[in-house]
């Protein structure tokens, strides 16, 4: 945010993690500071939609085992999205359990130019990473992509906004582990909808992973249920939409 952002007759702030930052730093416009959360259309990102062609699609595309866990990272390319912290977590997972069958799915294209990309290559190379790691690029069919996911994984290391990520997998009724820091505290609660982690802690993200990975089925759908009730609840588009036409 900066301050010509806060000059409209109402400003609408998309979490509250948003709202106390403008509050703290632009305090003249807290009376016309409204705060709406962003919506997610849930009926698009919807497990139950997804069929089984869409899946096999996205498994043959990038040469997807069934046999294998998928973990996804769907984030742009960029420092601050917590690739190389995923990177290191993979590697403890595969020092902790070196017989598991699992790769990472990095979705997303990188900003400008590819430096950042390198340096991962470079960081993959280095961890013997080469068949764990698949740069998916971006991908139009989300919800098809979260549908053959094991586990997805937001691992900011800045606080983000709101937590698409974290939302989209919510209402996709998936396990999510996320940073415990901006908007994806509101979106989680934490070990009821999804898990928390410290940002940049490797070692933390990948134990959680493996815990994650493990839980009885039973108690992942629990979890998932509940994840997706939430953001019906509280970040759908309709509800969105709804309040931002009543302002």
């Amino acid at each position: 945010y900066n301050s010509v952002m806060t000059k409209g007759d109402k400003v609408i702030s998309i979490s509250k993690f948003i709202d106390d930052h403008v509050r703290f730093y632009f305090p003249d416009c807290k009376s016309r500071l409204v705060q709406i959360n962003r919506g997610i259309d849930a009926s698009y990102f919807d497990l139950d939609s997804v069929s089984q062609i869409r899946k096999e699609k996205v498994l043959s595309k990038f040469s997807i085992s069934e046999k294998s866990h998928v973990f996804l990272l769907p984030a742009r390319i960029t420092s601050w999205k917590g690739h190389m912290t995923v990177l290191e977590a993979a590697k403890k997972i595969l020092q902790k359990n070196q017989s598991l069958n699992f790769v990472f799915l990095f979705v997303g294209n990188e900003d400008g130019k590819q430096t950042f990309s390198k340096s991962l290559i470079k960081k993959i190379k280095k961890l013997k990473l080469e068949d764990k790691i698949i740069f998916c690029g971006n991908i139009s069919d989300m919800p098809a992509i979260y549908s053959i996911a094991d586990i997805i994984i937001s691992a900011s290391l800045e606080p983000e906004a709101f937590g698409r990520v974290s939302a989209e997998a919510s209402a996709m009724t998936k396990p999510i582990i996320s940073s415990n820091h901006g908007g994806s505290r509101e979106i989680i609660e934490n070990e009821m909808t999804g898990w928390l982690v410290e940002p940049g802690n490797s070692e933390e993200l990948a134990e959680k992973i493996l815990s994650v990975l493990n839980l009885p089925q039973a108690k992942k759908d629990v979890i998932g249920s509940n994840a997706r009730r939430r953001v019906i609840e509280k970040f759908s588009l309709g509800e969105m939409l709804k309040k931002t036409m009543l302002v």
